[in-house]
């Protein structure tokens, strides 16, 4: 197991379309789909989590970082799970991701 860097917050944007889930994390510009909104999130975790090993495997994760005003913490950030917006269809809100060293 790798061990933690630190955390990122992301924002991350669920949307219901034609009878699939769609996740966007707006941060890393990473998307993924699902039949079920649990299908979705799993599915969008994994490649922020792959998104961001991958920027660290061509050392690029601290650029990246810099440019898109992404702010590495040492300790998990405390996010309000109850301030999620929700418009038709849609639920938008903030999570943590742990980031390996």
């Amino acid at each position: 197991m790798s061990k933690v860097k630190g955390y990122i917050e992301v924002t991350v944007k669920f949307s219901e379309e034609n009878g699939q889930w769609v996740a966007l994390c707006l941060e890393l510009g990473t998307s993924a789909f699902g039949d079920t909104f649990e299908e979705a999130k799993e599915a969008i975790h994994d490649l922020m989590l792959l998104h961001l090993d991958s920027l660290e495997s061509v050392d690029a994760r601290k650029a990246f970082f810099k440019k898109h005003n992404i702010k590495l913490h040492r300790k998990e950030p405390k996010i309000n799970t109850s301030k999620v917006s929700v418009r038709s269809g849609e639920l938008v809100g903030r999570l943590p991701i742990t980031v390996a060293a």
